[in-house]
């Protein structure tokens, strides 16, 4: 008998673990409400918003001038040229932290706050301790770049717009919705209370 009951409660066991992963794999899909938006300046090279920009000049013939250690900027203020092409060189703006040049415009982008436990993937939009291992959980916040997208085929881009990945589609010309690229990442989704 007793052996009958051990491979029930193990399937018992097994179901109510995949239940869980299942309800928190559907919470991840909320969509971010878009709720806190600020302009910042976007490196597709760290994905992250650039909080640390220099300004400067490159040349944007020579291909040398691509590394971080060639912007420059002429004591005078005026741009120069190019020591090797003898060009003008043009204003540019790098991220500091990984030296790639960047866009000059600033991008919209979502930030959202919330509160992690490395140690059981807690997540809560509250500060306090971990309700598993009671660790103080550790705040973060996200920055995350807004874009367009096509629900259907998954198109995207940064401006507003119509999706125009293919004409035979049928999604094709229809209206692009707005979201944040870690849409459904937390803390990019609805707030907890808010759903409940």
């Amino acid at each position: 008998m007793a052996n009958k009951i051990i491979p029930v409660l193990i399937l018992s066991a097994l179901i109510g673990l995949f239940s869980s992963a299942f309800i928190r794999a559907e919470e991840t899909k909320s969509e971010c409400d878009l709720k806190t938006m600020e302009e910042a300046y976007w490196c597709d090279s760290c994905v992250e918003a650039a909080e640390n920009v220099i300004s400067g000049y490159i040349c944007s013939t020579c291909p040398t001038k691509t590394d971080k250690s060639e912007i420059t900027t002429d004591r005078s203020g005026q741009a120069g040229q190019c020591p090797d092409c003898k060009k003008d060189l043009i204003p540019a703006k790098r991220h500091q932290d990984c030296g790639n040049v960047i866009s000059d415009k600033k991008n919209q982008v979502c930030v959202k706050t919330g509160y992690i436990c490395e140690n059981d993937d807690a997540e809560s939009f509250q500060p306090g301790e971990c309700f598993n291992c009671e660790e103080e959980m550790e705040k973060i916040t996200v920055k995350s770049l807004v874009v367009y997208l096509c629900k259907e085929c998954s198109y995207i881009q940064r401006e507003a717009g119509n999706c125009r990945r293919n004409k035979d589609l049928s999604c094709y010309d229809k209206p692009l919705n707005k979201t944040c690229e870690n849409s459904g990442l937390f803390p990019h989704v609805p707030v907890k209370s808010e759903q409940e």
